[in-house]
């Protein structure tokens, strides 16, 4: 393809050759999962014994080997694309805001508070598919029932009004919601929540161990040519001093 300017674009192709390699690498995991599916059955996420069932419009059903297989390969692909996600655009961010990283370095304990920094300022999911079960009325605007709404959380989470100065990296904000957004809310709640906290603590500790001076080499950056996910898909550093 070329681009704007006449001049040849191989980002597109690119593009697509990743999601040809994601689409087959899929699908083995898939054959891999109905191979343990049918050796161990729902014992493979069960509680071994208990009743693998689901609730299917209105009706309880019993889980399908496909459905055990295709609930397994969602776990393991939210997760493993999300939270590397987190960890490239953390590398990035901290870059472009050297004092958050140096106060990392000073004081480890505040980790935890840098990860919800982090999602809140560039998580890997920016935006989430609703349907309004009934109409409803926002800033004097109906939605009506039955209508696909769009919920753009990395705007939510970058709203001056709740959020000063949004577009700033501080791991040292007042919080001022008992929930992060970026892992959804009340019933949609990230089911990986914990895990994913859990495994940017690990991986924050593991950088700072590794690479506690750094810079991002700008050029070799690449973006991910993912619709579902916000990050990078190479985030090249090189170790200082």
């Amino acid at each position: 393809m070329r681009n704007a300017g006449g001049e040849i674009d191989d980002s597109f192709a690119n593009g697509e050759e990743l999601r040809r390699e994601e689409s087959t690498e899929t699908r083995r995991l898939d054959q891999w999962l109905r191979i343990l599916v049918a050796r161990a059955g729902s014992d493979l996420l069960l509680v071994p014994g208990a009743p693998a069932c689901m609730l299917r419009d209105g009706q309880v059903e019993k889980l399908t080997d496909v459905d055990i297989a295709g609930f397994a390969t969602l776990l393991g692909g939210a997760g493993a694309e999300t939270v590397t996600k987190l960890v490239g655009n953390a590398i990035v961010a901290f870059a472009d805001f050297p004092d958050q990283w140096q106060k990392l370095r000073d004081d480890h304990s505040k980790i935890p508070a840098a990860v919800e920094e982090l999602l809140r300022f560039e998580a890997p999911s920016q935006y989430q598919v609703r349907t309004a079960m009934r109409d409803v009325t926002l800033h004097g605007i109906t939605i009506p029932a039955g209508s696909a709404v769009l919920l753009v959380t990395g705007s939510a989470t970058r709203d001056e009004r709740m959020f000063a100065d949004p577009d700033r990296l501080d791991i040292d904000r007042e919080r001022k919601m008992g929930f992060n957004l970026a892992l959804g809310y009340g019933i949609h709640s990230c089911l990986g929540a914990a895990l994913a906290r859990m495994q940017g603590r690990i991986a924050f500790e593991a950088l700072l161990d590794l690479i506690p001076e750094y810079e991002v080499d700008r050029d070799g950056l690449r973006r991910v040519a993912m619709s579902n996910v916000c990050g990078w898909s190479n985030v090249p550093v090189r170790k200082l001093n």
